[in-house]
């Protein structure tokens, strides 16, 4: 499923999967396939490229790949780099918002180009996985002025904090991306996302 599968992309507890799960690293999970959305959110311009199902689902799938890839990256280097002082850790931190912006970007470009699935109701899916994507972004980005508060010299206590707030953020990102669940069930879709190679976890 599309929610299952962004959810094993970001592998955080808010989404209902084991830590580090989300955006399918390091587990098997089904394949991911979406089904017809009731609005998610403002529609959002997107390709008007009309295309197949299993293009659009390729298309999706190679940005929800490559993001969590870049996630777990970003995470990675965060851990690393939030066991030094007081001063790095908050750096840490704050550097790790703006590699998470980077990967959103990245995402939201490839899924705006996927173009418009051929289905009666295509413009309206493209639009709505494209506003979760970005209302998932906006998520971590509220946490960013609670990182930018961060002070004192403290190195334990600002690890402590640092990490409350990226868990948290991590949380709700994944929480909101579990919103693709809602593409679940269509037919065609699920066969479109099954059959697509870069939508299967390894």
């Amino acid at each position: 499923m599309l929610g299952a599968g962004c959810l094993v992309l970001l592998g955080t507890s808010g989404c209902g999967s084991d830590q580090d799960r989300v955006l399918g690293v390091g587990a098997q999970s089904p394949a991911i396939a979406p089904a017809r959305l009731a609005s998610v959110g403002p529609v959002v311009d997107t390709s008007t490229r009309k295309v197949t199902v299993d293009t659009y689902a390729t298309a999706v799938c190679t940005g929800l790949a490559q993001f969590g890839v870049d996630f777990h990256a970003a995470k990675a280097h965060r851990a690393v780099a939030m066991t030094g002082t007081a001063t790095a850790t908050r750096s840490a931190l704050l550097g790790y918002y703006d590699a998470l912006d980077v990967a959103f970007d990245k995402m939201l470009a490839t899924t705006r180009a996927a173009g418009i699935p051929n289905l009666s109701d295509g413009k309206e899916v493209a639009a709505g996985v494209v506003s979760t994507l970005d209302a998932a972004r906006q998520a971590g980005d509220r946490y960013r002025p609670k990182a930018q508060a961060l002070g004192g010299s403290d190195a334990k206590e600002m690890r402590t904090a640092a990490q409350k707030i990226a868990d948290s953020s991590d949380r709700d990102v994944a929480g909101v991306m579990h919103r693709l669940s809602r593409y679940d069930g269509d037919p065609q879709f699920r066969n479109a996302f099954t059959r697509a190679i870069t939508c299967q976890h390894r």
